[in-house]
């Protein structure tokens, strides 16, 4: 019967400070409280850069062509050059690659006609043999010129590099000499670069009808040959020094990557690595940039790099995503989706506040260059004013009036000063305990002090923590089954 008794003494303390309320002081509406807008990401938002358009496979080849006419060389007449010296001439490997059944060779002394080879198989390579007549009077140089006619070109030798001598023999079947024809091509510098690719380190699944090649000005400017496992490649160079890079078109993405190590052309004849110790090869998708990042401070505190996530995004799209290398460093290749030139802002997710932070116009898009290094990654410095990526719950049981008024159509709001950091409710638990529960918004640097308001749908009457309760990231303040007592008074 008490129990009862006690039931209705509130409900007419209620009815009658409800009363007595809307009597003597205006009723307070409801008040429309909303948390600063946070950056919050409920989960990893598994970002994936936009692709670039599919593309078929680029067929890169040398240009070599020309159009020099096909040449009707005929050996001169005996009776007039009755002397004569043998030449066993082969073709360089880097013209032997291209080399037909409609090619022709001859020699030439003063730009005459001295002999016209015949070409002959010998232990499956094709040799030239030359009878280079001549007067028993000549002194002359001996020039050999080579019909391509694969490319439509013809190719001469250095002239001064063979002196005419009366039964001379140049070059043998099992020693055939080697005249510079590429000296007076389109690539007179001839050069090797051996190479070695990590296929666990490729962005994409390596395929047999994947393309490898040398690049220099656009132009596709190598052979390349595969041995063992390895990879070197005959690079044509119109003068030592051009800067190359290597290019990869990959069947299975149908995109092309290049690499990131560039090379300068060596001399003619030299090489760049070598067969015992071949240059370590990477690639970025072609057209893209590459910026090393850090996590500065006091986010680093909070970073765990094995689930926080770095990316680029410019014009409402994903350009890239980082590659966690070392320690708290991101190595981000940023895709040329943009116009050079366009602001690149850097997001980066963080998992422990689970929150994202942006750094608007962070770089500036430049194909192909690089920002910070691996050793000396350039800091990403993240404002954190408006920031609040910490939170704290707090589950409080509301002491005097408000035990008797609260109610689930009531409010709680959580203040710093007078920013809302947060909105919650009211529910009861199973011991009947009225319980508000709200989370709490806090600031990485500096100490917040949080202050609890209460909107009672009863009274009408807006109430407010008689005390503060200092901001802790990560802390429960009270639960749900067992929640702190906290005072509450009229405001």
């Amino acid at each position: 019967m008490m129990k009862y008794i006690n039931i209705i003494f509130l409900l007419m303390l209620s009815l009658s400070m409800a009363q007595c309320s809307s009597d003597d002081e205006p009723v307070l509406p409801r008040p429309d409280w909303n948390a600063l807008p946070e950056d919050f990401a409920n989960g990893n938002p598994n970002w994936s850069a936009a692709q670039d358009a599919t593309a078929a496979a680029p067929a890169w080849a040398v240009d070599l062509t020309s159009n020099d006419a096909a040449p009707a060389w005929t050996d001169p007449d005996k009776s007039v050059y009755p002397t004569s010296m043998t030449a066993v001439v082969r073709l360089t490997p880097v013209l032997e690659y291209f080399a037909a059944d409609d090619d022709a060779m001859a020699a030439f002394i003063g730009g005459e006609c001295r002999g016209v080879a015949q070409a002959v198989m010998s232990g499956g390579v094709k040799l030239f043999f030359i009878q280079v007549k001549a007067p028993s009077s000549e002194s002359g140089n001996v020039e050999f010129r080579y019909y391509s006619s694969r490319h439509g070109r013809i190719y001469k030798s250095v002239a001064s590099d063979v002196k005419y001598l009366i039964n001379k023999v140049y070059g043998t079947a099992d020693a055939p000499e080697y005249p510079d024809f590429e000296q007076s091509g389109k690539y007179p510098c001839i050069g090797k670069a051996f190479v070695n690719i990590d296929a666990a380190k490729l962005p994409f699944e390596v395929r047999n009808d994947d393309e490898i090649a040398v690049i220099i000005d656009d132009e596709c400017r190598s052979i390349a040959h595969a041995d063992n496992g390895s990879l070197w490649f005959d690079i044509f160079g119109a003068k030592q020094g051009e800067e190359f890079r290597f290019k990869y078109y990959s069947a299975a993405t149908k995109c092309t990557y290049t690499s990131e190590q560039s090379f300068v052309m060596p001399a003619d004849g030299g090489a760049v690595g070598s067969a015992e110790s071949p240059e370590a090869l990477t690639f970025v998708p072609s057209g893209s940039m590459t910026a090393y990042l850090s996590i500065s401070s006091p986010l680093n505190r909070y970073a765990d790099r094995a689930a926080d996530v770095v990316a680029a995004f410019a014009d409402g799209k994903c350009l890239g995503v980082g590659e966690c290398i070392d320690n708290l460093t991101y190595k981000l290749v940023i895709r040329g989706l943009v116009a050079e030139g366009a602001s690149v802002d850097v997001k980066y997710y963080n998992s422990k506040c689970d929150y994202i932070f942006t750094v608007p116009a962070f770089i500036s898009f430049a194909n192909t260059s690089v920002v910070g290094s691996q050793a000396q990654p350039k800091s990403l410095d993240i404002n954190l004013t408006g920031k609040h990526p910490l939170r704290m719950n707090v589950c409080v049981t509301p002491k005097g009036v408000l035990e008797s008024l609260a109610c689930e159509a009531d409010v709680v709001a959580a203040f710093v000063g007078d920013e809302c950091r947060g909105v919650g409710r009211v529910k009861f638990n199973g011991s009947k305990q009225a319980v508000c529960m709200v989370t709490v918004n806090g600031s990485i640097e500096g100490s917040e002090y949080v202050t609890l308001k209460f909107y009672s749908s009863v009274a009408k009457r807006l109430y407010e923590s008689s005390r503060v309760l200092p901001f802790v990231g990560g802390l429960d303040y009270g639960v749900e089954v067992l929640p702190e007592a906290l005072e509450f008074v009229e405001k």
